[in-house]
């Protein structure tokens, strides 16, 4: 059975909203990505003894003691903020357009602030029962839930680095089906705190060693890789069909064609090392939007900077676009902004958009050598492009969580 009728709906974004490691907002996002190289940083903050003390960092948003929320989470702070400049963009008013709306959001857990953190440590009673206590607010969402209001819910996404883009995808499915009349969708994280880096680290996945050149240190796709950078922030769209948004005469900043989801099922955290589910999840966000290869402009990769993942990623890349696969121009952002876990996709897509909108291709930081057998057509310099009217959004988590978007230029 065919997953879409060739009637189906045309869904648009109709706003954005992002929080990242070069500031609060669209314009520092897009100026981050155009002019200022990578916001990975030193970090101060961090404990000495940690493995890792770089990454990127967002900068703070509502002050302590915000008289809504007194003290929620660094995480639900950035959804709050990106969420509300989504929301304004796309010309909706708090109370007056809630009726149809959606939420789907993936909000990681983060710290209130590190200090606290190493207070909640060394008490009793559980970590996550005594942060919740203390902050009143156990989940992002509940931030989301309060301020919008959505007379139809509240969806949450857990799915690892694909979550966000999950989120994304359901928004896009819920639109088609007519479930709901406009969507808020996205994602926020802040892992710089000592379970995230500890983690991390035991896993094997961060790059380490990097305190001297830390703009150096995530380098998806080369040689010399050793694993990614944490970075914090957030992005949120506002989605919604086509038609609504013609009606009442809103901009459209781009047109989500597709969306898809797989699991490779292969371990906990590795994905399949042949692409062979990630591979799947490309092929039918193709086929949901009746494209061939030969339609894609730009793949913005999942990227990360480690062994494994970027060996599978290429792999599935060349597996589900065969001879078209060298051809396409790609490159990751995680070098400019950091590993932004689950709210990784929702931010990449917010600046997968802006890349639509302003047409230019954000170089691959980093990239001196690919690694043999990951020969693919890497953006390696700034240089003038044909136009661009799709991109293919690679996200690929943890446990084989696969998740992908093709987004269009509108009209």
């Amino acid at each position: 059975m065919k997953w879409l009728s060739t009637d189906r709906q045309r869904i648009v974004i109709t706003g954005l909203g992002a929080v990242s490691a070069y500031g609060a907002g669209l314009g520092h996002l897009l100026r981050g990505l155009q002019n200022e190289g990578s916001a990975i940083r030193f970090q101060p903050g961090l404990d000495k003894d940690l493995p890792c003390r770089i990454g990127a960092s967002a900068p703070e948003l509502l002050p302590e003691g915000d008289e809504t929320f007194p003290a929620v989470t660094r995480a639900a702070r950035m959804a709050l903020m990106a969420a509300s400049e989504a929301w304004e963009q796309a010309g909706l008013q708090a109370g007056k357009d809630n009726a149809d709306l959606k939420i789907h959001a993936s909000v990681g857990w983060g710290p209130y602030d590190f200090a606290e953190l190493r207070v909640l440590l060394r008490e009793e009673g559980g970590l996550e029962e005594q942060f919740t206590r203390r902050t009143g607010c156990g989940h992002g969402e509940d931030v989301l839930r309060h301020c919008f209001r959505p007379a139809l819910g509240v969806s949450s996404y857990l799915s690892a680095c694909a979550a966000s883009t999950q989120a994304l995808g359901r928004a896009w499915q819920d639109l088609q089906s007519g479930r709901c009349g406009v969507c808020l969708a996205g994602g926020a994280d802040s892992r710089l705190h000592v379970p995230g880096i500890i983690g991390y680290d035991k896993l094997g996945a961060l790059a380490v060693g990097f305190e001297r050149e830390p703009g150096r240190a995530c380098r998806p796709f080369d040689a010399g890789r050793k694993g990614f950078v944490i970075g914090e922030g957030a992005g949120f769209v506002v989605m919604e069909t086509l038609e609504r948004a013609r009606a009442r005469g809103a901009e459209v900043l781009a047109e989500v064609h597709s969306a898809a989801t797989t699991t490779d099922a292969y371990r906990l955290t590795d994905p399949h090392p042949d692409g062979e589910g990630a591979a799947l999840c490309i092929r039918q966000a193709l086929e949901r939007a009746g494209m061939k290869a030969e339609a894609l402009d730009y793949i913005q990769a999942h990227g990360t900077g480690t062994p494994a993942n970027d060996r599978a990623e290429a792999a599935s890349i060349k597996r589900a676009l065969g001879e078209k696969a060298g051809r396409i121009p790609l490159s990751s952002l995680k070098p400019y902004f950091g590993h932004l876990s689950m709210a990784a996709g929702a931010l990449e897509v917010v600046a997968s958009v802006l890349v639509l909108k302003k047409q230019f291709l954000p170089v691959c930081l980093n990239l001196e050598e690919p690694e043999e057998g990951l020969e693919l057509n890497y953006v390696r310099e700034s240089l003038p492009i044909r136009e661009l009217r799709t991109v293919l959004k690679n996200s690929f988590g943890f446990g084989g969580q696969n998740a992908c978007l093709i987004l269009g230029a509108y009209p």
